[in-house]
């Protein structure tokens, strides 16, 4: 096997079980587990540059850039939490991988890139599958569960947004110093919202929330850049899906939730969706 694949293979896998663990947290708010996720990444990430004699690698660079990356990164992970509070694992993670449709969106926006026929043929499929999803008879049903649709397709839009302002960001710097920089500004930024935790609420969601922050934080976003790096582009959409299937699951048989018909339709379309968008000629 490629190593890369493999690479993106346990990424996907330590992120498909990231819905579970934040499921798991009791008595914490969106903002203290974005909060406490990226210190603790951070303390990750330092490490790994210590051990590793790559210190230098975390020496502050393009500094307006990395900020830009990391607010946006920070609003993607926020929206994922706030809509896993209101929704199942499965529509969130469905909702939010409608992110390489925005990012397709953005880059003809921001980047000037062409929009091919099949592109837009995608994008209609993607948002077809968001409609039946998140549909309008659930919202008439259960207003709570439309909120948390918006806020999943607000945490798959905020995320392209993050791989559009990165681009020149990785290109220019190393995976090490993006993963870090970008935990350090969500840090930064999620103090001013979060009220502070007390010794009673880490020590009762330690487990969950030291996996948010080393497994599927510091060591996912090390392992997606390493894969990236190793894999042709249009394979590792296809791949990473692999999230879907692992989250879904951990929804399904250890939590106990339910998928119907119209999470099933909805998931194929949008799925069809990313693949038409991804595929080249």
């Amino acid at each position: 096997m490629n190593k890369g694949v493999g690479y993106l293979l346990l990424f996907s896998l330590l992120t498909g079980m990231g819905g579970y663990f934040v499921k798991l947290v009791i008595g914490v708010s969106s903002e203290q587990i974005l909060f406490a996720r990226g210190v603790l990444a951070c303390i990750f990430l330092f490490g790994v540059a210590v051990f590793s004699g790559r210190i230098e690698d975390l020496k502050l660079k393009h500094p307006l850039g990395t900020l830009l990356m990391g607010l946006v990164e920070g609003l993607s992970i926020y929206f994922y939490y706030r809509a896993l509070e209101t929704t199942t694992i499965t529509n969130t993670t469905l909702l939010v991988y409608t992110a390489p449709v925005f990012s397709v969106i953005l880059a003809a926006i921001f980047l000037k890139e062409k929009v091919e026929r099949r592109t837009i043929l995608g994008i209609f499929v993607s948002f077809l599958g968001v409609l039946i999803v998140g549909g309008p008879t659930r919202f008439s049903v259960n207003p709570v569960h439309m909120w948390g649709s918006i806020y999943a397709l607000l945490g798959g839009f905020f995320y392209s947004a993050m791989a559009i302002s990165s681009k020149s960001i990785t290109e220019k710097t190393t995976p090490l110093y993006a993963a870090f920089w970008q935990y350090l500004v969500i840090v930064g930024l999620s103090a001013w919202f979060a009220l502070p935790m007390s010794t009673n609420q880490f020590s009762t969601n330690v487990t969950p929330l030291l996996y948010l922050g080393w497994a599927a934080g510091g060591l996912a976003f090390l392992l997606y850049m390493k894969g990236i790096s190793l894999v042709k582009g249009q394979i590792i959409q296809v791949i990473t899906m692999l999230e879907i299937v692992v989250a879904s699951l951990s929804g399904i048989f250890l939590l106990g939730e339910q998928i119907n018909l119209q999470t099933l339709i909805g998931g194929v379309c949008i799925l069809a969706g990313i693949f038409i968008v991804s595929s080249k000629k």
